[in-house]
């Protein structure tokens, strides 16, 4: 939190718990209405991956829940998140569309 406090001043948006159970996923999608979006993972395994697509590859990266705070361009890159494992996976998201 300190981080986002130093990177964007006083930092306002939503905090939410973002809940994926088991063998789910999303579409590849960008969000255009939230351009400062943080990932705080607690509940993860390495069979849980985000994937980001360009014009030419999509780049797999698994986010592990070690305390870090992840941030990339959700406006212009697409990305989506997998989770193929058997048990569920936890973030929590922080985000600010100023």
């Amino acid at each position: 939190i300190q981080m986002l406090y130093q990177r964007h001043g006083n930092f306002q948006g939503r905090c939410q718990l973002v809940w994926l159970g088991a063998h789910n996923g999303y579409q590849f999608h960008t969000d255009p209405h939230t351009p400062n979006r943080y990932h705080v993972p607690i509940v993860t395994n390495k069979d849980c991956y985000w994937l980001f697509k360009d014009a030419v590859d999509v780049y797999k990266l698994h986010m592990p829940a070690d305390g870090r705070a992840w941030y990339f361009d959700p406006v212009n890159i697409k990305h989506t998140v997998h989770n193929g494992s058997n048990t569920s996976r936890l973030h929590l998201l922080l985000t600010s569309a100023v």
